[in-house]
């Protein structure tokens, strides 16, 4: 099998990836993240994907959507070719351990550098500059959940480039007050990020604003067509 391009000349210790429960993935989400997971379980033996429920926290939405929305995304990742023999995939919520270790490092991680992340602003204007502590802290939920596996490589997208720093940088700190502990993690992009930001603009694919012209991997053919000619 030919290696992919992202991890060609890369030795591979322990990959983390997640993605949001939004209800079915569309094809942003299949270019961008679902595509490289499935070829990451064939190159790589220890590879973890998580359905990142905690993570939807921060858009309100009615316990019963959230519901449906998590068994949505995890039918729709096994349906494109996840297999869990060949990596582990699991709901965050179920782990508490991410949630723990979130609230140490964030008492680790200042203020002034979260409220510098674009993503911030982006999504403060989404509720009415009323941003919540949630929507300000997830970005180190976000490096909780990367450094709670010791993972060694993380796939990443253009718009979470920073996330990754703050984990990188959060890591570092952590091993310099209290020893050698966190392996810094290291980025795996994907070529394929281009396409998504081609069809799909920051926002929308980050789930700020959702609208028709996001084409679902279920959509039939003519549908998707139509949408992205449109």
């Amino acid at each position: 099998m030919r290696k992919s391009y992202w991890v060609k000349n890369m030795v591979m210790d322990r990959i983390f990836s997640g993605i949001q429960p939004t209800g079915t993935p569309h094809l942003g989400n299949y270019l961008g993240a679902i595509q490289n997971w499935v070829n990451l379980q064939e190159e790589c033996s220890s590879v973890l994907y998580s359905i990142m429920d905690m993570h939807s926290f921060t858009m309100p939405k009615e316990p019963a959507v959230l519901r449906q929305n998590i068994l949505d995304t995890t039918a729709a990742v096994l349906a494109c070719g996840i297999d869990p023999k060949k990596c582990l995939l699991f709901r965050q919520s179920l782990v508490p351990e991410h949630a723990e270790l979130a609230w140490i490092l964030g008492c680790l991680t200042n203020v002034p550098r979260l409220l510098r992340l674009p993503q911030w602003k982006m999504k403060r204007a989404s509720q009415n500059n009323e941003g919540t502590v949630g929507l300000l802290t997830y970005p180190v939920l976000q490096a909780a959940d990367i450094l709670l596996y010791k993972s060694t490589h993380v796939p990443v997208g253009e718009d979470q480039v920073l996330h990754l720093e703050l984990a990188q940088d959060i890591a570092q700190h952590f091993n310099k007050k209290y020893g050698e502990f966190f392996p810094v993690p290291k980025a795996i992009l994907s070529e394929l990020v281009l396409v998504i930001f081609f069809f799909f603009p920051l926002n929308c694919t980050s789930g700020l604003k959702m609208d028709l012209n996001i084409v679902e991997i279920v959509s039939g053919t003519k549908t998707r067509q139509r949408k992205i000619e449109n």
